[in-house]
């Protein structure tokens, strides 16, 4: 069956030469249209292996990861106990709707990276089970 339909669409370009031709064209051109995005997508991933193991072996990589290193050790540490649920309250829609950003953001930000620098009073120590 699909070799008479074949057939026929065969004899129907054979009865028609300039569709015969323009369907050369085509071909030629996607063959050709997709040996050049070839040769692209390799040239590119070639030049991004060259500038990784270049960007690698660079001396002052190492200066900044270390400069990175001491940076990150001045963050405050992140609170986990309030901080998911403030994010996750952030996704909801009715609340970025109705409050402003400015104020999401600010609780965000309270939640996450509260720095506890003040000790616990007596108090507290005398009510806590340890």
């Amino acid at each position: 069956m699909k070799y008479i339909i074949l057939a026929e669409i065969l004899n129907r370009l054979k009865d028609k030469p300039d569709l015969k031709k323009k369907l050369k064209i085509a071909a030629v051109l996607g063959v050709l249209s997709l040996l050049v995005a070839g040769t692209v997508a390799i040239f590119v991933g070639v030049v991004g292996v060259k500038y990784v193991a270049s960007l690698a072996s660079n001396i002052n990589v190492t200066q900044h990861t270390e400069a990175l290193k001491s940076k990150v050790e001045n963050i405050p540490a992140v609170t986990s106990v309030g901080c998911l649920s403030a994010a996750q309250s952030l996704l909801s829609v009715e609340r970025l709707l109705t409050t402003p950003i400015n104020t999401n953001l600010q609780n965000l930000k309270q939640a996450c990276f509260q720095q506890t620098t003040e000790m616990p009073s007596e108090e507290k120590k005398e009510g806590a089970l340890i």
